[in-house]
This record gives structure tokens, C-alpha cells and sequence, in this order.
């Protein structure tokens, strides 16, 4: 350490880190000794390792300057903390964790190397803006041990934590045990899942071969039933060609077949009209003949009762002369009574018309 002596006649030490002494460092401020201090005295806190995640953890043990030597050399770690958790960090570190703090600059790439290759879990953390001391050159006892409670304090709050990146991720063999078990596990389960799968794939396929088989013959006798629809189809297309000819055939005879119904209609027509007319003159000519056959009916009456006064008077003049003369014959008097009767013959023989004309 340096012995300061402040404007104010105030005197204290400096220390001077001794993780640097081998190199002849420029030593530490008291703002980086009394936050190693404070990690030091923590009991419980949250660390936050980024990829490595967030861990609760309660610290049973902690110290600074924790001295490290492997191969004949020392080194000096800035703190040193012995903790339980409810993770897998502590197993993963054996539940110890060695801490390098840093102000301004990152821990140089050879003092990293150095440390891992001392095959420890090493945390690399800043010192916050929080924890700077702020009597670097008026500091006393008593201000430096209620710095530490008070950055102790603050990273034991709930929702509080230590931020650092893990430098060097030493895994214990407990853990490395128990992960390669894990592994080992995972590689049966996946074995099994792989033989499940393999099993799983093989029904699969053969049911899907069978499946398959099934499709072929579907797909043949699908093959033989579009082959014989197409056949059928062309019988049809060709029956149906010939059923549109017959169609045309019978719309030419339909229409032939309308006009002769035109004509029909036509003559018709013109037969009903004849027929009337017909019917009209042969009304007529019956009319016509009723009215000569009751003309001649009469004038055939009137000559037999002409002809029948003609005979009385005839009878009575025998009579009257028969008193005088001798009796005639009966041929003369046949004779005599046929005289008028044929005469009467002959008129209506006369008058008789010819008949009309006939259907």
C-alpha cells in the first residue's frame, strides 16, 4: 500500500493490489478495494451472468485477495465467494465463484487467458456508478465501513443484482457427472424415441405400400371403367349423330307435313264452302220438289174427282136411258169407265218433274 497525505494534513494508506504486484501495477483505488470488500461481505445477492442466466444464490464464504497458485505461481484474485443456490450454478461451480473487478478497463486479454487457464470459475464485474466512494481523499474508517454496509445493503435488496460475465465457466465433475447422466438420459430417451419413430415409419410405410397396392388396383380398374366409358361414349357421341339426322329427318317431315296441313286446311276450306253451297241448292230442290209433289199430288186429286163426278153423271145418264135402250155390255162399260182414269194418268205423267240431283 501507499501512504497519501491529502491537502488537509489528513493521512491514510493506499492500497495497492496484489494481483498486480508481480507486474508492478499501478495498484487500485480505494473505490475498487472497498467494493471488493463489500462482495466480500455479501450474504445473499442475485448474480446475472447474461447467457449463463440469473441466479439466486446465498454466499456461506467470502474474502479478497484470494490467493491462487498452481505451477509454482501465485495469483491474487480480487475476491473470492463460497455460495449455495437453488440452481444448477452451484453444482456447475462447485459452489465457489473467484471475482475480478474492474473500473475503467476491461481485464487485459492476457490476464484473461491466465485465468482460464487456472481452470476456475471466474466472473469479471464493473464497479458501478453506485458504489464509487466518494472521499477518495478525506476517507476514514468509519466512512469506508459504512460504504461497504451500504453497497452490501444495496445489492442484498430484493430486485438488486450483481452484474458480471463470466470469464472462465469451470464446470465441476459432479456437474459434468450429472451432465453427461442428463445427456446419457436424453440419448437413451432419444434412442427410444428414434426406435419408436423407426418402428412408427414402417407402419406407416407399410401401410402406405398397401395403401399404394390398393391405388393400383383402383387406379386399373379405374383405367378399365374410363376405357369403357370411352367406348360408350363414342357409341353415344355416334348414336347421337344419327338420332340428330333422324331429328333433322323429322323437322323436314314436319315442316312438309305443315304445309300439306296448310293445304289440307285450304281445301278443306274450300270443301266446307262446296258443301255448304251444296247443301244450300239441294235445300232448294227439295224444297222445289215438296212443292210439285203437292201440285201434283192436288191436280191428280182434282182429276179423280173430275173423273169421279164424270162417272156419276155418266152412271146417271145409263141410268136414265136404260129405261129406254138395251143395257150395255159390261166390257163397254169397263171400257167406258177406263176413258177418264187413264186420261188422268196422262196429265200427272205431264206434269211430273225430274228429281233433283243426288249426293
Amino acid at each position: 500500500m501507499d501512504h497519501v497525505v491529502l491537502k488537509s494534513g489528513t493521512t491514510f494508506f493506499k492500497y495497492r493490489n496484489k494481483a498486480d504486484e508481480s507486474k508492478g501495477g499501478p495498484g487500485e483505488s480505494l473505490s475498487h478495494l472497498l467494493f471488493k470488500k463489500a462482495i466480500a461481505r455479501l450474504t445473499e445477492t442475485e448474480l446475472r451472468l447474461g447467457d449463463l442466466g440469473r441466479h439466486k444464490v446465498s454466499v456461506e464464504h467470502g474474502e479478497i485477495e484470494k490467493k491462487i497458485e498452481r505451477d509454482g505461481n501465485a495469483y491474487f484474485a480480487d475476491a473470492y465467494l463460497r455460495f449455495t443456490s437453488p440452481t444448477d450454478l452451484a453444482m456447475r461451480w462447485a459452489g465457489e465463484v473467484y471475482v475480478e473487478v474492474y473500473h475503467q478497463h476491461f481485464v487485459p486479454a492476457e490476464k484473461e487467458k491466465r485465468l482460464r487457464e487456472l481452470e476456475l470459475p471466474v466472473v469479471e464485474v464493473k464497479l458501478p456508478d453506485f458504489a464509487k466512494y466518494q472521499y477518495e481523499d478525506e476517507s476514514t474508517k468509519d466512512r469506508e465501513e459504512k460504504h461497504i454496509a451500504w453497497v452490501c445493503s444495496t445489492l442484498q435488496k430484493a430486485g438488486n443484482f450483481l452484474a458480471g460475465t463470466v470469464i472462465s465457466d469451470r464446470r465441476s465433475k459432479p456437474y459434468l457427472e450429472v451432465l453427461v447422466q442428463g445427456l446419457e438420459q436424453k440419448l437413451l430417451t432419444a434412442n427410444a424415441d428414434l426406435r419408436a419413430e423407426r418402428e412408427h415409419a414402417r407402419k406407416l410405410l407399410d401401410k402406405a405400400e398397401q395403401e399404394a397396392a390398393g391405388l393400383r388396383v383402383a387406379n386399373t380398374a379405374q383405367q378399365e371403367r374410363a376405357d369403357q366409358l370411352a367406348t360408350s361414349s363414342q357409341t353415344i357421341r355416334g348414336e347421337l349423330k344419327e338420332l340428330r339426322n333422324f331429328v333433322h329427318a323429322l323437322k323436314l317431315q314436319l315442316m312438309s307435313a305443315k304445309v300439306d296441313a296448310a293445304r289440307a286446311n285450304e281445301l278443306t276450306a274450300k270443301s266446307v264452302a262446296e258443301l255448304a253451297a251444296y247443301r244450300k241448292k239441294q235445300r232448294r230442290w227439295l224444297v222445289i220438289e215438296s212443292v210439285i209433289g203437292v201440285a201434283a199430288a192436288l191436280v191428280l186429286i182434282s182429276g179423280w174427282l173430275v173423273s169421279c163426278a164424270s162417272s156419276r153423271a155418266q152412271a146417271q145418264a145409263v141410268s136414265s136411258s136404260a129405261s129406254s135402250k138395251p143395257l150395255i155390255s159390261s166390257a163397254e162399260t169397263g171400257t167406258a169407265f177406263k176413258t177418264p182414269r187413264s186420261k188422268v194418268h196422262r196429265i200427272a205423267g205431264r206434269l211430273s218433274v225430274p228429281a233433283g240431283p243426288t249426293k
